[in-house]
């Protein structure tokens, strides 16, 4: 019973890790002013958005560090089609609001689960006493499967639907308004992020997940193989 148990804290130990992984990886690439600035420079926005990009480089700078939570003030005046005004409207610093609190509850989600996932891990630790190689192990394996299934849910949806289909319900999920509804005449925000912007950040975003996840299972694997090497009785080793 206390090695299933183990077993169980391991697993559920892998998962929470690689959930916090996948959240480290969002992060790195969701919160990057330079990444904004070099998909804008790709897709030659500037003209649209009517800002040049000496003006625009720092604006994204400032509103990275807004997401990130290191920030109160990132409405900066600009020139925009040879206007000075600020760079936002009302409307769109409301949806930033609703945005930063959005990155709030992200950034505590990973806090939560790397900090469970190392608090299952030490009860798995110490129920696996003993057996602590044979229980790593195979909770690494359970815990594999399961986010096996997870990922393969996912790549079926984002198969099944189209990147518009996704980008909507994504909205109508997490936003409890329409603030997010702009109008290219009237809104900067959508001229800088148009829907080729957000497709290829998500791209860049999974790919950086999938990174990060692939080095957290590495982890665990090496650690698994290393207390079964250390586990191995002194006749196995001559």
């Amino acid at each position: 019973m206390r090695k299933s148990f183990s077993r169980a804290c391991f697993a559920i130990a892998v998962i929470l890790s690689v959930i916090g992984a996948l959240f480290l990886g969002f992060e790195k690439v969701a919160c990057d002013a330079g990444q904004y600035t070099l998909l804008q420079d790709r897709l030659d926005l500037y003209d649209e958005i009517g800002v040049s990009r000496e003006e625009m480089v720092p604006a994204m700078e400032a509103i990275a560090a807004y997401i990130r939570g290191e920030a109160d003030e990132y409405n900066r005046n600009v020139v925009m089609f040879g206007e000075n005004r600020p760079l936002f409207n009302e409307r769109e610093l409301l949806h930033m609001v609703d945005v930063a609190g959005l990155f709030r509850v992200e950034r505590f989600a990973r806090s939560v689960c790397l900090a469970e996932a190392a608090l299952f891990a030490a009860v798995g630790l110490w129920l696996g006493r003993g057996h602590l190689a044979r229980c790593m192990g195979r909770g690494l394996l359970y815990g594999f499967g399961v986010l096996s299934l997870i990922a393969g849910f996912f790549a079926v949806l984002f198969w099944a639907l189209d990147f518009e289909e996704i980008f909507i319900e994504f909205h109508h999920v997490f936003f409890t308004n329409d603030l997010w509804q702009m109008y290219y005449d009237t809104d900067a925000m959508i001229r800088m992020f148009p829907q080729p912007f957000f497709e290829t950040l998500v791209s860049l975003i999974l790919v950086k997940m999938g990174q990060y996840a692939v080095v957290c299972l590495l982890l665990w694997a090496g650690l698994s193989l290393l207390l079964h090497i250390l586990s191995r009785k002194p006749h196995e080793t001559r």
